[in-house]
C-alpha cells in the first residue's frame, strides 16, 4: 500500500472506532414524554469536585400484573425543573439515576438509583425533589391534588415489593 493509502485506511478504522464508541455511549433510551404533564421533577447537583461531573436522569418503567417492568425511558435532568408526563391509573416505577464521575481529568464514575412505585392518579400531580451534593443524595415524591400545595409525602415502594396476580 503506498502511504497516502494507509492514511486513508487509518482515517477510516478512526472514524469507524470513534462511531462505534459514540453509539456504544449513547445508549439511553429517551422516554417520549408525550403525555400530558403531572409529574415536575426539580433537580439540584453539586459534585463537590473539579475533577467530578455530577448528571441525573428521570427513568419510567411500566409494570404488569405478574412484576414485570418494562423500561419506556429517560429524561434527561439537564434544567433546575423538567416536567415530564406518565400514564395514570397503572402501576409504573419512577427511578432517579444520578451519575457521578469521569471528566477529562478522573475517568471513574457511578451511578446511584433511586427508585419507588407508585399507581399515579387521574388529576393529580407529581413533585420529585431530587438533589446530590457532595456524596450525599435524596428523592422525595409528593403527590398534590393541585399544582401549587405542598401535596403529601410519598412513602418510598421498591418495585421488589410487587405482588404478582
Amino acid at each position: 500500500m503506498t502511504g497516502e493509502k494507509t492514511a486513508s485506511l487509518g482515517r477510516l478504522i478512526l472514524v469507524l472506532l470513534l462511531g462505534g464508541l459514540a453509539t456504544a455511549c449513547s445508549s439511553v433510551k429517551y422516554y417520549p414524554n408525550t403525555l400530558e404533564k403531572n409529574v415536575l421533577v426539580k433537580t439540584t447537583l453539586d459534585s463537590g469536585s473539579v475533577f467530578n461531573e455530577a448528571q441525573a436522569h428521570f427513568h419510567v418503567y411500566s409494570i404488569d400484573k405478574q412484576c414485570n417492568e418494562v423500561h419506556l425511558g429517560a429524561v434527561k435532568l439537564d434544567q433546575p425543573e423538567v416536567e415530564v408526563g406518565i400514564a395514570t391509573g397503572k402501576p409504573v416505577v419512577i427511578e432517579v439515576a444520578f451519575g457521578i464521575g469521569g471528566n477529562f481529568f478522573s475517568s471513574s464514575s457511578s451511578v446511584i438509583r433511586v427508585e419507588t412505585m407508585l399507581t399515579p392518579r387521574t388529576h393529580y400531580f407529581y413533585d420529585v425533589n431530587a438533589s446530590y451534593d457532595d456524596g450525599i443524595y435524596d428523592v422525595e415524591v409528593f403527590e398534590k391534588k393541585k399544582r401549587k400545595s405542598r401535596g403529601r409525602l410519598l412513602k418510598t415502594v421498591p418495585s421488589s415489593s410487587c405482588k404478582p396476580e
